[in-house]
C-alpha cells in the first residue's frame, strides 16, 4: 500500500488564524492552496492578511475570491478586508479586478 504524499508547500503557507482571518505568506501557489485544504472552513472569513505574502498565483486569488463569495452570500453589504500585501501582490490583485470586490487595509489602520 502506498504511503500518502506529504503535503509540504515549497514557499507559501496559508493558515486560518482565527475563524474570521485567513493568513497567506510567502509565494502562495497551487501547492500551498492544496496543502491548506480547509476550503470548507472559509465561511466567516472577513479579513485576509497578505502582509507577509510575496506572490499569489491564480489558485491563491481564487481562494480569496471564495471568501468574497461566501461573505456576500451571508451579508451582501459586507466586504472582505485585505490587510497589507506587497506592491507586487496588490498589482496582481488589481490586474484581476479584485480591488473592486474587497477593501484594502493598510497595516497602520
Amino acid at each position: 500500500m502506498d504511503e500518502p504524499e506529504a503535503c509540504e508547500p515549497r514557499m507559501g503557507v496559508i493558515v486560518l488564524a482565527w475563524p474570521d482571518t485567513l493568513v497567506m505568506s510567502g509565494d502562495v501557489d497551487f501547492a500551498a492552496v492544496r496543502c491548506f485544504g480547509a476550503v470548507d472552513r472559509l465561511d466567516g472569513v472577513h479579513l485576509v492578511d497578505l502582509s507577509a505574502a510575496t506572490y499569489l498565483d491564480a489558485s491563491a486569488v481564487g481562494l480569496l475570491l471564495r471568501c468574497v463569495q461566501l461573505t456576500r452570500q451571508r451579508d451582501p453589504t459586507r466586504r472582505v478586508r485585505v490587510l497589507g500585501g506587497t506592491e507586487r501582490v496588490r498589482a496582481s490583485l488589481q490586474m484581476r479586478g479584485v480591488e473592486h470586490l474587497v477593501d484594502f487595509v493598510d497595516l497602520e489602520e
